[in-house]
């Protein structure tokens, strides 16, 4: 009976995901058809303010990713973040386990890291990526599922723009019901492209911030678009404007006896025209006078500000993150725990589920790395705020200032004694006080020991 019951809870599952992604494909062009309504008939928002309702990876997430910086920083910012230390695998036994010894191996020969990194961004970008696994399992076919395989021999991303789907899973008593069974990849080598089509067990699918659907994501740059191309607008017409208003305009009143024939005319714009583009500094007129046009030049600090508050709530970097605005590209203490916390939910939930993860099990899989001892393994993420070299001799030189400075006060020890110091001001722990202490008792005893020696008939130094 109860094998009975958790296999129509399981039917049940596969059919609710099913049905989440179908719903998925069917409310897309529902909700991309309602963007930009104002809620009066006569007034379309989008089309006034210039805004593209329907955005595809090809014609506007990849041009602005690659032309406009803040785009760039809205998928490098949190990418780069992610990986900038890399996980290693942990099987909780005495020494290094062969699974771990052979991931990183693994690791270090393939650059898994960086290629990692880069499915992350193209998935980030777009709506899902591929990283198409190069089993070396004897199968000239790639749309052949994975046999018993020796070796990985490659890891490839790509974007969604390079792969379609062909077909999906259609039995409702498979695990994998509604999911891509096959994919057509087009592979570039050159100025060819060559297509192949592509069994599910060599790719690793992966999607980033999906809501209903298992198969498509929602690009990052996807709420923050029209506030990418407001500010390209801004900056750029900032530029513009600068560039039409820095050379003061000219405008010359003829005199009311004045007799301006063509003649006159055209010799007076050669003489003007080499007064803008060349050294000549002086402008003879007559029966004209000459009157200058004060530029109208102002200042789009506030409204580059707004926009970038915008986008810096869509894509919640915060904002000192997101355009490096302090001392290189430090932020505030609050800014930066924020945002590592932000980033290690990122790791667990997405990069591990997505991508780590699916890859050690799918080489587990197929026989590319052995079997965990205890049936399970752990991936580790390094602390994102641990100190780097620089700060910690920061913290040193700080220290020893503070020590010194308590060192020379004649009156510091009875104000504070010195253990207590160590504890409240310099945050030692106890068992480092105590080293601190016996180490000065130490070197108390030495010197005592020198004074006692009787000093050397030659006038020597003191020898022990």
């Amino acid at each position: 009976m109860a094998a009975k019951a958790k296999s129509k809870i399981d039917e049940q599952k596969m059919m609710e995901q099913a049905m989440a992604r179908v719903l998925s494909s069917a409310l897309r062009p529902r909700i991309a058809g309602r963007l930009g309504k104002s809620g009066y008939t006569d007034r379309e928002l989008y089309t006034e303010l210039g805004y593209v309702e329907s955005l595809t990876y090809a014609n506007h997430y990849y041009p602005a990713f690659r032309r406009n910086p803040i785009a760039n920083a809205v998928i490098t910012r949190p990418v780069d973040e992610s990986w900038r230390l890399p996980p290693t695998i942990d099987e909780n036994i005495a020494g290094e386990s062969t699974l771990e010894k052979e991931w990183g191996s693994l690791s270090d020969r393939l650059q898994l890291s960086n290629r990692f990194k880069r499915v992350d961004r193209l998935a980030t970008l777009g709506q899902w990526a591929l990283m198409l696994i190069g089993f070396k399992d004897g199968s000239m076919n790639l749309s052949e599922p994975v046999g018993a395989a020796q070796d990985v021999l490659y890891v490839t991303p790509y974007p969604e723009s390079s792969a379609t789907i062909e077909a999906y899973e259609t039995d409702t008593q498979n695990a994998r019901y509604g999911l891509p069974n096959i994919y057509k990849l087009s592979v570039r080598m050159g100025t060819t492209t060559t297509t192949h089509l592509v069994h599910w067990s060599r790719v690793i699918h992966v999607v980033q911030d999906n809501d209903v659907s298992d198969i498509e994501g929602n690009p990052a740059l996807e709420c923050v678009y029209n506030f990418v191309t407001d500010l390209e607008k801004v900056v750029g017409g900032a530029g513009e404007m600068f560039w039409r208003g820095a050379m003061p305009w000219m405008k010359l009143l003829i005199n009311d006896q004045g007799l301006i024939t063509d003649t006159v005319k055209s010799e007076m714009k050669d003489k003007i025209e080499s007064l803008v583009h060349g050294l000549r500094r002086y402008l003879m007129l007559q029966n004209m006078d000459m009157q200058q046009i004060s530029p109208q030049v102002a200042d789009p600090s506030n409204h580059v500000s707004a926009i970038l508050d915008v986008i810096s709530a869509g894509t919640r970097i915060p904002k000192r993150i997101l355009v490096g605005s302090e001392r290189g590209e430090l932020a505030s203490t609050q800014d930066r725990e924020s945002w590592a916390e932000q980033i290690g939910t990122r790791r667990e939930s997405y990069c591990e589920t997505q991508i780590v993860r699916p890859f050690i099990d799918r080489c587990i899989q197929y026989g590319v790395l052995p079997e965990p001892k205890e049936g399970t393994y752990d991936v580790d993420w390094p602390d994102l705020m641990s100190s780097s070299d620089k700060d910690l001799a920061e913290v040193a030189k700080l220290r020893a200032e503070t020590v010194k400075v308590y060192a020379d006060s004649a009156a510091a020890g009875d104000i504070m004694p010195s253990d207590i110091f160590f504890d409240k001001i310099m945050g030692f722990t106890q068992e480092e006080i105590e080293q601190i202490n016996a180490a000065r008792d130490t070197q108390r005893d030495e010197a005592d020991n020198d004074d006692d020696l009787p000093p050397d008939p030659d006038g020597g130094p003191d020898v022990v």
